[in-house]
């Protein structure tokens, strides 16, 4: 954290410090924060509008067909090659070494282990291994057009063999989308919708205000195409 830095909060040691280290009265701190939660207010009215339960189903019915198109339900057991202390020196070895444990992590699901046992022990994404390889629902592209063919050519509850990328290797199991999972991609895209229209509006009304700058400092930098100085 960065003094200064009224994002994440910077380690300060009190309100006093705060406003000193970034210049607010208690007049300016007060309309900065009237305004983070009207903005806020407003983006939360915005999106309950557009998530409405009927609204949600009308895309889902309308949409479905293109979501399950380009979204999956899966599982992954991850071997990144970038996870190899040898990457920098040596990719090919990297990979070479990476493939070697997807082979064994093949081996391990051909005798019988389980899926997420095998994912939770080996797999080189924490967050997805901690919940035995479960990605959730996500576009079939996340990990690559390589993996994305295969998990469409997936039925439900088989798991691929070894399949190569770019980054490396994995293992990964397609399950079942459901009408659950085609409503939160759904949400999903309407909160998306809301944010960029937001972003736009304030984009808009930034370009359209009268800033007054007290310290020249602060003016952005615009740039310009100086005429060229030839020596006559």
């Amino acid at each position: 954290m960065t003094p200064g830095c009224s994002c994440c909060g910077g380690n300060f040691k009190s309100l006093e410090q705060y406003m000193r280290i970034n210049g607010y009265t208690m007049a300016e701190l007060r309309r900065q924060i009237r305004c983070d939660l009207g903005i806020k207010g407003y983006e939360e009215r915005l999106t309950l509008e557009r998530t409405s339960p009927a609204i949600l189903a009308e895309a889902a019915d309308r949409d479905h067909g293109q979501i399950e198109a380009n979204y999956v339900q899966a599982r992954a057991i991850l071997f990144d090659n970038r996870k190899a202390p040898e990457y920098y020196r040596d990719e090919q070895a990297a990979a070479a070494g990476k493939e070697t444990q997807a082979r064994k992590a093949w081996e391990r699901l051909q005798k019988g282990d389980t899926f997420e046992r095998v994912a939770r022990e080996m797999s080189d994404d924490t967050a997805s291994a901690a919940k035995g390889g479960a990605l959730g629902v996500v576009r079939a592209d996340v990990l690559g057009e390589e993996v994305e063919q295969v998990l469409h050519e997936l039925e439900p509850g088989i798991c691929s063999g070894v399949v190569k990328a770019n980054w490396g290797c994995c293992i990964v199991m397609r399950q079942k989308l459901t009408e659950g999972d085609v409503l939160s991609v759904v949400r999903d895209q309407a909160k998306e919708v809301v944010e960029a229209q937001l972003y736009q509006k304030l984009r808009t009304a930034r370009e359209e205000a009268d800033i007054q700058y007290l310290d020249e400092s602060l003016k952005p930098i615009v740039a310009t195409t100086a005429p060229s100085s030839r020596p006559n």
